[in-house]
């Protein structure tokens, strides 16, 4: 990733505290694009230390961006997010993921 799309969430994070936003929704903003093995950013933390909302809000942008990247709908982006479940189980949390498995399997 490069260095200006990797600020967006200190820019988002910053926004939210100039605007006197709750820090739960600070956290989600500034933490959504970190991974339970530590590969994201902006800080690398992982498992525990990530918030666990920022966690659902990092899964559902990835789903989306996948959606725009390969052309796909919202639904076949779920699916083959599921079918790329090593990869993915690796930086999102196991009980998200299993929730997002149950939804698409109901």
């Amino acid at each position: 990733f490069s260095e200006v799309y990797k600020s967006h969430c200190e820019l988002g994070k910053d926004m939210l505290v100039r605007s006197g936003v709750e820090e739960k929704v600070i956290q989600i903003v500034y933490q959504h694009h970190e991974y339970q093995d530590g590969s994201g950013f902006p800080n690398g933390i992982t498992k525990s230390h990530i918030y666990p909302l920022a966690q659902v809000v990092g899964l559902a942008d990835y789903i989306v961006s996948q959606s725009l990247i390969t052309n796909k709908n919202i639904h076949e982006s779920i699916i083959a997010c599921i079918g790329n479940s090593k990869k993915v189980r690796l930086i999102y949390h196991k009980d998200i993921m299993s929730s997002l498995t149950k939804l698409v399997d109901s």
